[in-house]
């Protein structure tokens, strides 16, 4: 790591954190915010929605904002929306003021999904790969150490605005390091990227051809994980016949997962290309989710939802990696667009299997992972091949 480019990488995984915490906040105080509120759970859960809502709303035109004005004011509103969030929800019982705050909160996820990868790709232009996998990890660190906080507070009967004004004292400390860091240049020669471009490759890539594929992977992705998370509990209850109390646990040891195995592929990446654990990883994924969903084992369940964290936590990484190799010149607006696929991934599939559930049980709505892979791996396996097809020969990627 660059010395000079270590303050801004700092930030932008402060912004990761924050956004991980945001997006564990209302579930972590589910009750209380429906007591606070004197509104029902399900009421509650709208606020997800507005979050949903808000961030598909900036995450595919943040990164064409952040490519054309820089990193610092996109990612100094992203995370100026955010803490606004954090500070205001204790301060109001009024849920309509709530849902709005939530909006813009989301749209503040949206910013940074584009503003911050490009910032990291910007700091550490000649290998990104470790980089990138870090943002992971202080999501997941972010998503973790919410909910824990909460039972901290609870059990010590401490109100739960304090767990949103702290975040919220981050946020502001974050945005004091935006305004006063130097960022590194975001703009390169055209003629220097052009180069760069030719060297690697022996056709541009397009963003319609290889750019269309990898927002498609990224997007079914998005659905097989999100039903994982969505109803992994649910089944392992349901279907697995873990004690309700226990069952949200599985999801904890797949967050373990996720960040021991970000720390494990990151080093390999040196040696084997991203493309392959495009590949790779899905298809270990699946494995875990197969065994859990069929030998329905409460002692298994824990370990088979580890294993399948283990390869999920650095997908996207993988993803926006490849992404910055074929589009150099426009990091900020690919970024964007691929984790908008994403986005798009997870806003409709807890509808779309919310109600399989209602009609047709938790087996099937959990099942609707099993197809989306399916296209997944056919998808992976294209660009894997199409990827090959365009690299300059004299470009050696391990296998």
């Amino acid at each position: 790591m660059v010395k000079r480019s270590m303050k801004p990488a700092v930030i932008a995984y402060m912004a990761f954190l924050l956004f991980g915490s945001f997006l564990s906040i209302v579930s972590s105080y589910f009750n209380i915010l429906a007591s606070h509120f004197s509104h029902s759970l399900s009421s509650i859960s709208l606020m997800l929605s507005a979050m949903a809502t808000g961030r598909i709303l900036t995450i595919f035109i943040s990164g064409f904002i952040a490519d054309r004005i820089g990193r610092k004011l996109m990612l100094f509103a992203s995370i100026s929306c955010v803490t606004v969030f954090f500070v205001f929800v204790p301060f109001t019982t009024n849920f309509t003021i709530a849902l709005v705050l939530s909006a813009i909160a989301g749209m503040g996820h949206g910013m940074t999904d584009s503003s911050a990868t490009a910032l990291v790709l910007d700091c550490f232009p000649d290998k990104p790969n470790f980089p990138l996998s870090l943002i992971q990890v202080f999501f997941c660190v972010g998503a973790m150490s919410t909910p824990i906080a909460a039972d901290v507070l609870f059990s010590n009967g401490i109100y739960f605005g304090w767990g949103f004004w702290g975040l919220g004292v981050l946020g502001i400390v974050a945005a004091f390091l935006i305004l006063t860091a130097k960022f590194p240049p975001y703009i390169k020669d055209k003629a220097e990227i052009d180069t760069l471009i030719q060297n690697k490759f022996n056709v541009k890539p397009s963003v319609y051809r290889e750019g269309l594929l990898i927002g498609l992977i990224v997007f079914f992705y998005s659905i097989t994980t999100t039903t994982l998370t969505t109803w992994g509990g649910t089944y392992a209850m349901e279907a697995v016949g873990i004690e309700p109390i226990k069952s949200i646990h599985v999801l904890t040891y797949y967050n373990i997962g996720c960040m021991t195995g970000t720390f494990i592929i990151a080093k390999l990446l040196d040696r084997i290309h991203s493309t392959v654990f495009i590949i790779l990883n899905p298809v270990m994924i699946i494995l875990f989710m197969f065994l859990f969903y069929t030998l329905k084992s409460p002692g298994l369940s824990y370990m088979l939802f580890m294993g399948s964290g283990l390869f999920a936590g650095i997908f996207y990484s993988l993803a926006l990696s490849v992404v910055d190799e074929m589009f150099p010149e426009k990091k900020a607006s690919a970024s964007g667009v691929t984790m908008g696929m994403s986005a798009l991934g997870s806003f409709c599939t807890p509808v779309i299997t919310g109600r399989i559930y209602e009609s047709y049980g938790i087996a099937n709505a959990f099942g609707i992972m099993f197809i989306s892979f399916i296209l997944l791996f056919v998808l992976s396996i294209v660009f894997r091949l199409r990827f090959k097809k365009i690299l300059n020969k004299s470009i050696s990627y391990s296998e």
